[in-house]
């Protein structure tokens, strides 16, 4: 039988965070960072925390157009992109940089009772742009869910190695 990908990936992030720990006096990887050890649902938290800094990390094109974050970009999501000003007109679209952050939150973003009742909701990785380039609007995609849970439980091995000095 071939392993599948989430197999693979699981196989993989257990040998990474071995290695990762025989060397942690000198060495961090962000994928075990402490962060997606947390296990809190969506309605045990203040909901309108941003997932991101969609919104508030604008980002210039080469032709001078503003956008939200890198991930708004044409480059990054195609043509169907939201500007949220032009610094060669002097244009600046409140409205839409307003929609853009606020509709980033996840509460906002999240309409699947999935995501709300996900012990691993808190560390997921959804990108709001991402979500915006495959649906159209800004609606949470899942696909990522089973990559979020290895993730998040490789983590949760590697600190409680950490924790109780194995």
């Amino acid at each position: 039988m071939r392993p599948t990908d989430l197999e693979i990936f699981c196989t993989q992030m257990g040998k990474c965070s071995d290695y990762v720990y025989k060397h942690k006096n000198n060495l961090y990887w962000s994928m075990l960072d402490r962060v997606y050890t947390k296990r809190k649902k969506m309605n045990e938290r203040i909901p309108a925390i941003p997932r991101c800094g969609s919104g508030v990390m604008p980002t210039m094109d080469i032709d001078g157009k503003l956008y939200a974050c890198p991930r708004w970009c044409p480059f990054a999501i195609g043509k169907n992109t939201i500007s949220i000003g032009d610094v060669r007109t002097g244009d600046y679209f409140p409205d839409k940089a307003r929609f853009i952050a606020d509709d980033s939150n996840r509460s906002a973003i999240t309409c699947h009772e999935h995501c709300m009742e996900c012990e691993y909701e808190e560390q997921c990785a959804f990108c709001p742009a991402g979500c915006y380039r495959e649906y159209g609007e800004l609606k949470r995609t899942m696909h990522i869910c089973p990559i979020m849970r290895i993730q998040s439980e490789a983590a949760a091995v590697y600190w409680r190695r950490i924790d109780e000095n194995i």
